[in-house]
């Protein structure tokens, strides 16, 4: 957390919303884009938006990049139990609880709708033996 005069003078941001969009409209870009996308926003974003680092997770899933998803898989589950942005004082951050979920089933799991078709990509991260979850699509 820095004050904005600071922040002002560099190229930074909170959270890349480009990002976000990525996931929800995932058909709408290609693989290339979304790589290039990633690697441009990866090191300008800041993850001071609890939200962030959950849709890092699941775009890293999705592009390949399985170390970095685990470890913003990571850092979304163990934001509150670490304290990482130590404001944990003043309330959990419920919405890494979700994300969390999201890296499993999006991210891990690739699980998109596309056209009203539930579709999936999963893979296993290597720490990993196993995963399940349950999806009720109607």
């Amino acid at each position: 957390h820095f004050h904005p005069l600071v922040i002002y003078k560099h190229r930074v941001c909170k959270q890349a919303d480009l990002i976000l969009a990525h996931y929800l409209l995932g058909d709408k870009f290609t693989l290339k884009e979304k790589k290039a996308d990633f690697d441009f926003y990866e090191p300008l974003t800041t993850h001071d938006s609890s939200l962030s680092t959950s849709v890092f997770s699941i775009m890293a899933s999705e592009i390949g990049y399985h170390t970095k998803a685990y470890e913003y898989f990571l850092c979304t589950a163990r934001m509150d139990i670490d304290d990482v942005n130590k404001n944990v004082a003043h309330g959990i951050h419920t919405a890494c609880m979700g994300g969390a979920w999201l890296c499993l089933v999006a991210g891990f799991g690739g699980m998109r709708v596309y056209n009203k078709t539930l579709h999936f990509d999963p893979y296993l991260p290597t720490e990993w033996d196993s995963y399940l979850f349950r999806v009720t699509f109607k």
